[in-house]
């Protein structure tokens, strides 16, 4: 059992290596952690957000995650693992992220599920902003890519 957030976590994946997790908090902290050994010591540690953190999601090589939330100034980010840099920006919104979601195959594409009842699309890296789709009449709770990246759902 990993313990070293300081407040209440969110959402926790496993990278597709398997080697990591990331794990995102309330406080829009986003810890990413060994698997291997008993110890779980932490590897990196960024804070894309200044609130809540909702959802993540990594891209298929392991490189970038991609976090969506609550915060005052923006609702959503993607960073490089290794570095905390920014690989694009998550812009298109005026409410929380509910969801986010990576295509799993080249070229990448982002999705993300908003309380305003859309899904915005992201082409990248660097991730920019393409279109919002609106066919929900409330909030949008989870979006997912399927495996071979032809189809998501909301």
């Amino acid at each position: 059992m990993y313990t070293q957030h300081s407040v209440h976590v969110n959402v926790a994946k496993y990278s597709p290596s398997g080697f990591y997790i990331a794990s995102a908090d309330k406080n829009g902290k986003v810890r990413i952690w060994d698997t291997i050994n008993d110890e779980h010591i932490l590897k990196y540690e960024y804070q894309p957000l200044m609130g809540t953190i909702n959802d993540l999601a990594w891209t298929s090589d392991n490189a970038r995650i991609i976090v969506g939330g609550n915060s005052s100034s923006k609702f959503g980010a993607v960073f490089m693992v290794e570095t905390g840099s920014s690989a694009g920006a998550i812009t298109g919104m005026s409410k929380s992220a509910n969801s986010v979601d990576f295509r799993p195959v080249r070229p990448y594409r982002a999705i993300t599920g908003n309380d305003e009842g859309f899904v915005s699309f992201f082409e990248g890296p660097p991730f920019t902003f393409k279109n919002n789709f609106r066919n929900h009449a409330g909030f949008v709770n989870v979006v997912r890519y399927s495996l071979d990246g032809s189809f998501f759902v909301s």
